[in-house]
């Protein structure tokens, strides 16, 4: 299963955060999984920390990477896409993700419930 991280989770894995549900946990460590991260999410936490509200490893792609994940590149393609999204969610950040996973035919894996009024699939 292809399964794009929220931000969120991404956080949250790293943390060793017991917000993260052990079911989510149990998909990102199974080997015949492929775990993606997005640069939307860097970019989220980065402007996050440069506001102090977010610490995060000094070098967070190769920890990203170092974990396993793979990183699902912000094309032209996915951007496009926003222009036909429902404006249900608000959040830039959100959104693309949600065009990434919905172009790429992969799961969103997310604990942030408006996500479920979109025609995706989402792991709940």
């Amino acid at each position: 299963m292809k399964i794009l991280l929220d931000t969120h989770i991404i956080i949250w894995f790293l943390e060793d955060n017991k917000k993260l549900k052990r079911d989510y946990l149990d998909l990102i460590i199974e080997p015949s999984n492929i775990i993606y991260f997005s640069p939307v999410s860097i970019a989220e936490m980065a402007i996050k920390a440069s506001k102090n509200k977010l610490k995060y490893p000094e070098d967070i792609v190769k920890t990203c990477l170092d974990e396993g994940f793979e990183e699902l590149v912000l094309s032209s393609k996915h951007s496009a896409l926003l222009k036909d999204l429902p404006l249900i969610h608000q959040d830039p950040f959100d959104r693309l993700l949600l065009v990434q996973s919905k172009s790429e035919n992969m799961f969103l894996m997310t604990e942030d419930r408006i996500f479920q009024q979109y025609d995706l699939n989402l792991i709940k």
